[in-house]
């Protein structure tokens, strides 16, 4: 719907331009007769387009135009006049006037021919609009994800998304508030309410709720309100939504909901879906800032555990030294003796046994080597991507297609990870036989999230399924599946084979949930049973 303001002080002219406006061409129109009247109509509603006569009391159309400028309306305008002077038209085109329209003629194709420029005239502009407000929008996330991924302290992270929300004048106002329940806030942070926000927090922590919060919280979908009527009367946040629109999404963090988001736009943009992604992309942003804060926070005990790792690895060396230097006195004592020595079958016995001996020795320091590494540094987030992006370049001189998930994924787990995924690769290459697609694909379960690695090569038979993962299997000049192992339940990440013999090997990667980040697109929901939801259809509209 186009609703424009007409102003001219040809009351008869006026009544007929608005009527027909409205009866043939469904534009809605409010009419004044004086241009001081006009601009407190301006003050008071919202229009997409002025159309002025020239010749007024009081104001000319140009003086008009100018006096809208300077209030800060910019609203396009056209000039409706019987004055045919050529320096009239310039002036009003220099002066920012759209289209100059000369009264006269044939009053319905008058009106017609203006109906036709209101229309194209205001299209543009709400184009115009839009284009520059979701760039916006846009840039904004932009400098959110940087700070997501570089600022430390919470608060300040909260406080310094809702300044950018408002400051690319992207929204009108902003709010985060998290609590356990409602009432019970946690952490809260706005922009664009000023110190009336801090009574309005007085509000929230007595476990009062707007409408659009409390239908938010029952909802995975955009709450919208549009220019706050019906229901809004009692909301505290009502003032700075004047003839805006407002929508509210709940946060959730590991399928906890755990607050709320809702920012204020102009009321033209609120339906648009453009509008919706962008601010549901922006919500998942900050679920997964608050997760990443979370997780953090759980792990700093392993810097006091570095500490003590730093001072056991100096003692390992020293002894592991000492002792592989013994290893190679007694071998080649061993091979004195045994020149020394007539042949005799007891004897070459003994020491060829003490020989094996030292050789598993030297096998089990070699072993330790690797141990050596867990720990250090301390566990952080991998990105599993750009493992698995590094290690398949293994495959690249091998004819083995690979398919992997598209979801992109932060593990907590120790950086030897790494090795882990090329141990797999190196395994399909080195045992799977006739091997020719390597998959890697991913599902959660309530409890945790499963990496799933199979190839299409011999398998394990399942006599050897548990075996491959106890120590002496594998090449001892690299990682093999015990270390694996290993490497991974340092942080509570478990790793098992279960694959069908002949039909390939599948290793299954199982990670507790809170080890694991996943930015989800836009229109994903995280529960027990994943779905997409159409932009469309993931959005709720309360008037």
């Amino acid at each position: 719907m186009i609703k424009i303001l007409i102003v001219d002080d040809e009351r008869t002219l006026l009544d007929a331009e608005a009527l027909y406006l409205k009866r043939k061409e469904n534009i809605d129109s409010d009419i004044c007769t004086s241009p001081l009247d006009a601009l407190e109509l301006l003050e008071l509603n919202s229009y997409d387009l002025i159309v002025s006569d020239y010749e007024m009391p009081g104001l000319n159309g140009l003086e008009f135009l100018a006096e809208t400028h300077k209030r800060g309306h910019e609203i396009p305008f056209i000039l409706f006049t019987g004055k045919s002077r050529e320096e009239i038209a310039i002036a009003a085109l220099n002066s920012g006037v759209d289209y100059y329209i000369q009264k006269g003629g044939d009053i319905g194709v008058l009106f017609t021919e203006m109906a036709h420029i209101i229309r194209k005239t205001v299209e543009k502009k709400r184009a115009e609009d839009k284009i520059r407000h979701l760039t916006r929008i846009l840039s904004t996330i932009r400098n959110i994800r940087e700070i997501i991924n570089t600022e430390r302290d919470f608060n300040v992270l909260l406080r310094s998304l809702c300044d950018l929300m408002t400051d690319e004048e992207g929204y009108n106002n902003a709010r985060i508030v998290l609590f356990e329940k409602p009432g019970e806030i946690v952490a809260a942070e706005q922009s664009g309410f000023g110190e009336e926000f801090d009574s309005i927090l007085e509000w929230l922590r007595k476990g009062e709720l707007t409408g659009c919060a409390r239908k938010a919280l029952e909802s995975d979908r955009i709450i919208i309100s549009d220019k706050c009527s019906g229901g809004c009367t009692d909301c505290p946040f009502r003032d700075h939504h004047n003839r805006r629109g407002a929508m509210t999404m709940r946060l959730v963090n590991r399928g906890r909901t755990i607050g709320i988001i809702s920012v204020t736009v102009p009321s033209d943009f609120i339906m648009d879906k453009d509008e919706r992604f962008l601010f549901e992309t922006l919500t998942r942003d900050l679920e997964y800032a608050i997760s990443s804060f979370e997780i953090i926070e759980k792990y700093t005990g392993y810097e006091a555990l570095e500490n003590a790792n730093i001072k056991l690895s100096r003692l390992n060396r020293e002894i592991f030294s000492r002792i592989l230097g013994n290893t190679d006195i007694i071998s080649l004592n061993l091979e004195k003796i045994e020149d020394l020595i007539p042949k005799n079958r007891i004897i070459a016995g003994y020491i060829e046994s003490a020989d094996r001996a030292v050789g598993s020795i030297k096998d089990e320091l070699r072993l330790s080597g690797f141990f050596e590494l867990l720990g250090k540094p301390e566990p952080g987030w991998n990105n599993l991507d750009n493992i698995i992006e590094k290690n398949s370049i293994l495959l690249n001189e091998h004819n083995i297609d690979f398919k992997k998930f598209d979801e992109e994924m932060l593990v907590f787990a120790d950086p030897m990870l790494d090795s882990v995924f090329e141990n797999l690769f190196r395994n399909t290459l080195i045992h799977g036989r006739s091997a020719d697609f390597i998959e890697i694909s991913f599902y959660e379960t309530p409890e945790r999230a499963v990496i799933v690695y199979e190839d299409n090569g011999a398998g394990i038979p399942n006599n050897m399924k548990n075996l491959i993962f106890t120590p002496g299997y594998g090449d001892e000049n690299r990682m093999n599946l015990f270390i694996s192992a290993e490497v991974l339940d340092l942080t509570g990440i478990t790793i098992c084979e279960c694959g069908t013999y002949g039909n390939g090997v599948r290793f299954e990667i199982k990670i507790p949930l809170k080890n694991i980040i996943l930015r989800r697109k836009p229109g994903e929901i995280s529960g027990k049973d994943n779905f997409l939801i159409s932009p469309d259809r993931n959005v709720a509209v309360t008037e």
